[in-house]
């Protein structure tokens, strides 16, 4: 996906980027050959509902940012469609019931080696990621920030 104004000219005087990239295009950043609008920039960042299950599926090319509420205790499964230099946030709801925990694939790399989710009923935390290296074998650094009201 190329940044660049739709004014943007092949050398013959026509425009070179034509069709507008949608937020979907932006979120799999595989087509170079559109132009990006800040309203597909908005609508890629929109965050994404992840389905609650024991383990978690993370596939970065649907989203930036994601919602998921525990439902019980589960892993965060080892994502798919990494690019690296991708970065977004999961924001993390416990249930009704609380005190549920989340497990990380090996691809997610913790500070001190271990993040602990709030407990509370309700508590939301915002799990941050970054990904250092993408392909078959991501490498995720993430952080987070805890007990949002």
């Amino acid at each position: 996906m190329q940044v660049l104004s739709p004014a943007f000219t092949n050398g013959s005087g026509t425009s070179a980027f034509d069709t507008k990239a949608t937020g979907a295009d932006f979120r799999t950043g595989t087509d170079d050959t559109k132009f990006l609008t800040s309203k597909s920039v908005f609508d890629a960042a929109a965050p994404v509902g992840l389905t609650d299950a024991a383990t978690v599926a993370v596939d970065l090319a649907s989203g930036q940012n994601f919602t998921l509420t525990l439902a019980g205790n589960r892993t965060l499964g080892a994502p798919t469609n990494a690019k690296a230099g991708q970065s977004g946030v999961i924001t993390i709801t416990q249930d009704g019931t609380g005190s549920r925990t989340l497990a990380y694939a090996s691809a997610y790399k913790k500070p001190g080696g271990t993040l602990t989710l709030s407990t509370a009923a309700g508590a939301v935390d915002v799990l941050s990621y970054y990904v250092e290296t993408g392909g078959g074998s991501p490498i995720i650094r993430l952080g987070l920030s805890k007990a949002f009201s």
